[in-house]
């Protein structure tokens, strides 16, 4: 495929980022051989929403632990915002709760699955 009229070449990562994307993968999930070790990080992940919300938000530690479970999985529905009268700096709160919610179960499954089927 020929280049673009005008494009350079492509950017090469420099060695500083490619550390922390190596220091970050053996973190999480131990280069991709470990991935129970995810599950972890997604306990740490829903104690730390589920504080956050405590403190942003005006309902009580069990309404919010209720949405930081449920948020984990699948955002809750504007019944549940509503009823709560969550703030704004709530509801993105739990949007970006959503979004690690997904990431890190896709990656989860992911790496499950490797070393399940060792791909």
């Amino acid at each position: 495929m020929p280049a673009r009229p005008g494009a350079g070449p492509a950017p090469q990562p420099t060695p500083l980022r490619i550390k922390a994307l190596e220091t970050i993968s053996e973190v999480l999930c131990g280069y991709g051989y470990q991935p129970y070790r995810l599950l972890g990080w997604v306990a740490l992940q829903l104690v730390v929403f589920s504080l956050a919300l405590t403190l942003i938000s005006t309902g009580s530690v069990l309404d919010s632990l209720y949405l930081a479970l449920t948020g984990f999985i699948s955002p809750p529905g504007l019944d549940d915002l509503q009823a709560l009268r969550l703030s704004g700096s709530a509801r993105i709160l739990l949007v970006a709760e959503g979004y690690f919610g997904v990431l890190s179960l896709s990656v989860f499954f992911a790496l499950l699955v490797r070393r399940w089927f060792r791909l």
